[in-house]
C-alpha cells in the first residue's frame, strides 16, 4: 500500500475587500460543483470519462440472457466460449451504479469490451446489468443462478471462474465472493467496500483489491478495513492503493503493465465436488 503526507505552508495574506470577495465566491462555486459531481457519481448519474462507448461489434458478440424471480427480471449479456480443445475460464463482471439500467448494453464497458476486443485472454464473459435504483446486494441469489446456469456449458472450466467488480460492483464483488467462496478462483474488488465479518469466508480465496487513495465516493478505508480483517484471520490478499487517484481503478486493472489480469487468469480453484 502506498501512502503520502501533504504539508501546506502557513501563509498570511491581507487582500483587498474586492479580492477577498471574489476569492470567497470562487470557493463557494467550486465547492458546489465538486459536491454535485460527488453526489451525481454516488447516484450513478455521471458516466466515467475513461469509459469508451459500447461498439456494435461488441453488442452483436454477446448473447442475451436473464433470470426471473419474484423481485423482477435481472438481465445480462454473455460472451459464449469459442469451440476449443480445452475449456476456457469464465469472467463475471459487476458494473458500477452508473451502468444500471434496462438497455442490457452499457454494462459491457469497459472491462467486458476490452477482454472481447483484445483476445489476450480467451474466456467466456458474463456481464449482468443491475436494475435501476437497486444495489447488487438485492440480487445475490439471482447472480448465483446466472453463474451456475452458465457453468452448465461444458466448454467452460468451473475451476477458473473470476469475479471482478467496480464501485457498487466492487461492493457486490466482496459480498458475492463471501457468500460463495467455493464458486470462484479469484476476486478483484475495485473501489468497493464490504463487511469485515465476511473475512473468515474470504481468507482462502485469492483476492487482489484496488482502490484510489483520494476516492471521495467510496472511502479507501473501506478496502483497507477488509484487507486488515482478512489478514487477521490468516488470509493473504493483495492490495493496491493508487496514490492520488480518485474513484477510478478500471484503467489500472485493464492496463497490461499492472499485471492484474495476468494474475487473475493464472488462478485456479481446487476442484470441488458439486
Amino acid at each position: 500500500m502506498v501512502s503520502a503526507q501533504r504539508h501546506s505552508p502557513s501563509v498570511t495574506l491581507r487582500p483587498s475587500r474586492t479580492a477577498a470577495y471574489l476569492r470567497s465566491l470562487a470557493f463557494i462555486v467550486t465547492g458546489a460543483a465538486v459536491y454535485c459531481i460527488v453526489i451525481a457519481a454516488a447516484r450513478g448519474v455521471t458516466r466515467r470519462a475513461d469509459a469508451p462507448p459500447v461498439e456494435p461489434e461488441t453488442i452483436a458478440a454477446f448473447q442475451y440472457c436473464s433470470v426471473m424471480s419474484r423481485k423482477g427480471l435481472l438481465q445480462a449479456r454473455l460472451l459464449p466460449p469459442e469451440q476449443r480443445d480445452s475449456r476456457v475460464p469464465l469472467v463475471v463482471f459487476l458494473h458500477g451504479s452508473g451502468e444500471r439500467g434496462t438497455d442490457n448494453v452499457r454494462q459491457l464497458q469497459p472491462l467486458s469490451q476490452k477482454l472481447f476486443k483484445d483476445h489476450a485472454f480467451p474466456c467466456c464473459i458474463l456481464a449482468p446489468q443491475c436494475v435501476p435504483d437497486t444495489p447488487w446486494m438485492h440480487w445475490m441469489p439471482e447472480l448465483e443462478e446466472l453463474i451456475e446456469r452458465t457453468l452448465q456449458d461444458d466448454r467452460i472450466d468451473p475451476d477458473r471462474v473470476y469475479l471482478i467488480g467496480f464501485s457498487m460492483g466492487g461492493s457486490g464483488c466482496w459480498e458475492l465472493a463471501a457468500r460463495r467462496p467455493d464458486l470462484f478462483a479469484a476476486a478483484v474488488p475495485i473501489c468497493g467496500g464490504g463487511r469485515t465479518d465476511w473475512a473468515a469466508s474470504l481468507k482462502d480465496l485469492p483476492i487482489w483489491a484496488i482502490h484510489g487513495s483520494e476516492d471521495r465516493a467510496v472511502s479507501p478505508e473501506r478496502t483497507r478495513e477488509m484487507i486488515a480483517a482478512i489478514e487477521a484471520v490468516g488470509g493473504h490478499p493483495r492490495f493496491t492503493e493508487l496514490l492520488g487517484v480518485g474513484h477510478g481503478g478500471m484503467l489500472y486493472t485493464c492496463d497490461p503493465n499492472s499485471g492484474v489480469l495476468d494474475w487473475v487468469f493464472k488462478q485456479k480453484r481446487e476442484s470441488v465436488v458439486r
